[in-house]
């Protein structure tokens, strides 16, 4: 190591990365074209927020179609994951943060709350190798 260069390892704190799965209501109302700009226009101002903190790594919305994989070798395949679910997974972000508790106040601003959907805050466990 350069003799210069300040060793800042033991005063930074890593960050790990948290998984946001987004859900919301099944039977939500259809919003207007109108509600729809306001409600997009506050997720883009909350990711916004997340990448002025340099904390968003990815994220996306989720198609409403998919498959379900079950039995052995996923032998069982279904139309939907949310047949019989009154929440979808709607979406899901990574992001990172210093602990679980920072993560999950981060995710308080997230604007799904407003229409009745959830967050599911998890810490990604990375295997080695």
């Amino acid at each position: 190591m350069d003799a210069n260069q300040p060793n800042n390892t033991m005063s930074e704190t890593k960050n790990s990365q948290y998984l946001y799965v987004f859900r919301s209501q099944q039977d939500a109302p259809q919003p207007t074209p109108e509600q729809m700009e306001q409600i997009m226009g506050e997720w883009m101002a909350w990711i916004r927020n997340i990448r002025e903190q340099n904390r968003y790594q990815a994220g996306d919305p989720l198609d409403d179609n998919g498959k379900v994989l079950r039995g052995p070798k996923g032998a069982t395949i279904t139309d939907g994951p949310f047949v019989e679910a009154k929440e979808l997974v709607a979406g899901y972000f990574i992001v990172t943060a210093p602990d679980l508790d920072a993560a999950v106040e981060m995710a308080r601003g997230c604007p799904i709350f407003r229409r009745g959907g959830s967050v599911e805050v998890r810490r990604i466990e990375h295997i080695p190798g």
